[in-house]
């Protein structure tokens, strides 16, 4: 947590400014019903169908209002628990203190959790993983042998309602019940198969798990609202045929395991530009590697056969199998790391007890040996927690993040628009060189488009009109009208929770200038 707290001092960025700023829905508290009851599910309202993180929105706006700071240590206090969970659950599973403490520290210091804490609008990623582990070591205590309230219902009611929460922050929840199987089969079975009690007792608490998250996604998928001012365009499909769509996600996982070993190079928007130097038969070949190792050394180990099922449970939900808003993000590996972190403290185990004889037979003593790994764990955990302040800061305002994220991708759209915004949003009233640098932004969105992106449009005559050059204002608006008709009508935008009200005010004085020309 005490690496993060520069960010609490960072605005609000990116999708949390149209969530918290534009959206009033988390602000008013007749809301709360609407939450609880599920009945925001057919409602047109950002995350409508992440209730958890509706819910968590809410306390932070009862207790913060529009205070950035507040939500941040909402994010701060999740990811810091969710480390100590997972200290917990490996230090349970293993039995050894330095492995859970290193790859705890290792999930938490790693620099590709950066985005999903900094930005307040990724903290579905952060309540599905904190529920996951919660749940996970709430199995840990079910003992459906001892049949009382502390060791086998209170455990029972809190794996149950963990990995619903979980399902209900983010479909990548799925993981939590699917995980659950996985830890029974591999950790509690043979205690099962020895008792009746204890395996009916587990087979209930499997069914009920399966059942409410079941039923939550049947909820989810059914209530959606048919139409939507928020959510005008579907997520598209990445690839034209199944084949072709593993072949390119085969590229991406590759680039997903190469982000976890070397984090550099991150992102807060990926396209295929990002995976260009990642070949096909490399990522076939690096994949199977990796599946192969998992299931070789997951046969040995339970720890790493839990790991392992814990990464690919949570990685393919987001693996764009069904169409997803963004094929890539970092925000997807925060909870597969849990499943890596796992994997690694189990071969930290293997791999000390090799060590402990091998110097052992030199004689060091044993207060030798814990400085040695001592000096290990800061010699790698050091250069993480170094590299997370570096991209930690690249989230301090909008405008060093998009300079950044179009140094890294000039490919990114998304990057070159929210640029423009940023920079044009800077500085009023503009100066010339001011109004090139936006020109220049905003055209290369237009050039990756072939001149088809409405928004930087409507910014190239926001900014026209803030130089005095009305006449060409009203012709970059009307170019954004041609590819968006909410443009002729801007008060569209405040529903859609697109752009803020000076930004509508601005649209519709360009329209009533253009018709005076």
């Amino acid at each position: 947590m005490a690496l993060y707290l520069p960010s609490l001092g960072y605005p609000f960025l990116y999708d949390s400014s149209s969530q918290i700023l534009l959206d009033t829905f988390i602000h008013q508290p007749r809301h709360l019903g609407d939450i609880l009851t599920l009945r925001v599910l057919g409602m047109d309202v950002l995350d409508f169908n992440r209730p958890a993180i509706l819910l968590s929105l809410m306390g932070d706006s009862l207790l913060w209002g529009v205070n950035p700071a507040g939500y941040r240590l909402t994010n701060l206090l999740l990811h810091g628990a969710s480390a100590a969970l997972l200290f917990r659950l490996i230090n349970h599973l293993s039995g050894r203190f330095s492995p859970a403490l290193f790859a705890s520290l290792f999930f938490a210091l790693h620099p590709l959790h950066s985005e999903t804490v900094v930005e307040i609008g990724y903290r579905e990623d952060l309540l599905a993983t904190f529920f996951l582990l919660a749940g996970l070591c709430a199995a840990c205590r079910f003992d459906p042998e001892a049949r009382n309230w502390s060791k086998t219902w209170l455990p029972a009611f809190g794996v149950v309602g963990c990995f619903f929460l979980g399902v209900a922050a983010k479909e990548s929840g799925v993981a939590g019940p699917a995980s659950l199987a996985v830890f029974w089969w591999l950790f509690r079975r043979r205690r099962s198969a020895a008792a009746s009690c204890s395996r009916r007792g587990w087979i209930l608490l499997l069914a009920a798990t399966g059942a409410a998250c079941g039923a939550f996604l049947i909820a989810r998928f059914t209530m959606e609202p048919a139409q939507s001012v928020i959510f005008t365009e579907r997520p598209q499909p990445i690839a034209p045929n199944w084949a072709e769509l593993t072949l390119i996600q085969t590229r991406i996982w590759a680039a997903e395991l190469l982000r976890i070993v070397w984090p550099a190079g991150l992102c807060a928007d990926y396209t295929g530009y990002s995976i260009r130097g990642v070949t096909l038969l490399p990522a076939i070949f690096g994949v199977a590697a990796f599946v192969g190792l998992q299931a070789m050394f997951g046969l040995r180990n339970r720890m790493i056969a839990l790991g392992a099922a814990v990464f690919w449970f949570s990685l393919l939900p987001v693996s764009n199998f069904i169409p997803i808003y963004r094929p890539m993000a970092d925000r997807f590996l925060y909870m597969p790391l849990i499943g890596a972190a796992l994997m690694l403290a189990a071969a930290m185990t293997g791999l000390g007890a090799l060590m402990n004889r091998r110097l052992g037979r030199l004689d060091l003593g044993q207060g030798a040996l814990s400085t040695l790994a001592a000096l290990t764990f800061l010699a790698v955990l050091s250069p993480l927690a170094l590299a997370t302040l570096r991209e930690e800061a690249v989230w301090r305002d909008g405008l060093t993040l998009w300079e950044e994220t179009t140094r890294r991708n000039p490919t990114s759209v998304a990057a070159w628009s929210n640029l423009g915004w940023a920079q044009l949003n800077k500085s009023t009233p503009l100066t010339d060189a001011e109004a090139a640098k936006i020109s220049e932004s905003f055209s290369r969105a237009l050039n990756l488009t072939n001149g088809k992106h409405a928004p930087a449009f409507a910014g190239l005559a926001i900014m026209a009109a803030s130089v005095g050059n009305h006449s060409e204002a009203a012709r970059f608006l009307q170019s954004a009208v041609a590819l968006d008709a909410r443009f002729a009508q801007p008060d569209k935008f405040e529903a859609a929770l697109i752009h803020t009200p000076l930004e509508i005010l601005q649209f519709k004085l360009i329209a009533l200038r253009s018709r005076n020309l």
